[in-house]
């Protein structure tokens, strides 16, 4: 979950509850473009004081690690909390342009936890209804992530060059976004604005839109390096159609690798991986080196263990001897009618003979009548 974490939404707009108090979610979002849920906590006012607090337990259940950029409202004590927990953290307010691609996730965010919750919602029933939430989320993560290692995505292009290359990197949300990029870019109409060095410049308008919304996109074809005014890459992450054009022009096929961002990749969570992979590996590696020693081991704390039974037992059965031994000489008699009172004991007399005999025999139903 972490490997999401560069860009978190903190939103406190929730009060459905039977207690009034706040609801605050930590939301972000995968490389599948879906919500992702951090953490999630109630607080009873919106104070700088209660902020710092919560905001130091985020911290600290994240490990330490604070988000890139922090997208909130416009609530000073929580801008002042940030400010003092989160120093290196970009701060961004939801202006229209960004409230609509992160705010409506925080909001969406409380419409999927409180859809059943109203003002007599207890936090026990709030509770459960979060926890199913959390789980439906993670679900449709693990099917993403399945659909993304076992399905090809259909495109309306040909899978060659640029599209291609897309449908290999990116996950099958991020590459229905960067497939209609390409169709914006096959409309558009490029011409040469400037020449300087290895840079040129290109104005791109598409074809059905007004002059205003035209671009300037500066290239160099030496190393791919690419940029556009319209700074869709630095926003999102991935390239806009008015580069992808300049790119198509050029006969790119593989989109620059510097301009490929890891997060909507399908290995966003490489890291993970090869960190479960080496776990198991050094569990493998470890029962193939020493098995012996564990044998050994056991082999020891069992023989111990049996050693220690039987002097127990051992140690028991002296002292019942003992404790048997002297209570026949408490009770015994004098040593001169020792011999007679033993004499019984040693005489030996023949046992009764008993005679065992066949059960008698019962004729069945299904018994032959021959003679046997």
């Amino acid at each position: 979950m972490r490997e999401d974490y560069d860009v978190c939404v903190f939103d406190t707009t929730f009060r459905t509850n039977k207690y009034n108090l706040v609801c605050a979610p930590f939301v972000g979002v995968n490389n599948h473009w879906s919500n992702v849920m951090f953490a999630c906590a109630f607080i009873a006012d919106e104070k700088t004081t209660t902020f710092v607090w919560l905001l130091e337990a985020f911290l600290e259940s994240m490990g330490g690690k604070a988000p890139i950029t922090i997208f909130t409202d416009q609530d000073q004590g929580m801008a002042n909390a940030i400010e003092q927990v989160f120093p290196n953290t970009r701060h961004r307010l939801c202006l229209w342009h960004l409230r609509k691609n992160a705010v409506s996730r925080s909001e969406s965010t409380n419409h999927a936890i409180g859809f059943k919750g109203n003002k007599s919602t207890t936090l026990t029933e709030f509770f459960h209804i979060f926890g199913a939430t959390v789980d439906r989320w993670r679900y449709q993560e693990g099917q993403n992530e399945f659909d993304c290692g076992n399905a090809l995505p259909k495109s309306d292009f040909p899978m060659v060059g640029l599209i291609k290359h897309a449908e290999s990197v990116y996950t099958l949300t991020l590459f229905r976004d960067f497939e209609k990029e390409f169709k914006y870019a096959m409309g558009c109409i490029s011409t040469i604005d400037y020449m300087n060095g290895n840079f040129l410049g290109y104005k791109v308008q598409h074809e059905s839109w007004p002059e205003h919304t035209a671009k300037y996109v500066a290239f160099d074809p030496s190393v791919n390096s690419i940029a556009c005014t319209c700074k869709n890459f630095e926003e999102s992450g991935w390239l806009c159609f008015h580069a992808i054009r300049v790119l198509h022009i050029h006969s790119i096929i593989n989109i620059p690798e510097q301009y490929i961002c890891k997060r909507w990749t399908k290995f966003a969570k490489s890291e993970v991986w090869k960190k479960m992979e080496q776990k198991e590996d050094n569990r493998i590696e470890k029962r193939k080196i020493t098995p012996w020693r564990y044998e050994m081991v056991l082999r020891d704390a069992f023989t111990n263990a049996f050693d220690s039974i039987i002097k127990v037992l051992e140690a028991e059965k002296a002292a019942e001897n003992e404790s048997a031994q002297k209570a026949a000489e408490d009770v015994a008699p004098p040593s001169s009618s020792s011999s007679s009172s033993n004499a019984p004991l040693e005489s030996h007399q023949p046992l009764p003979q008993i005679t065992v005999q066949n059960p008698p025999q019962v004729k069945t139903k299904g018994r032959s009548k021959r003679t046997r």
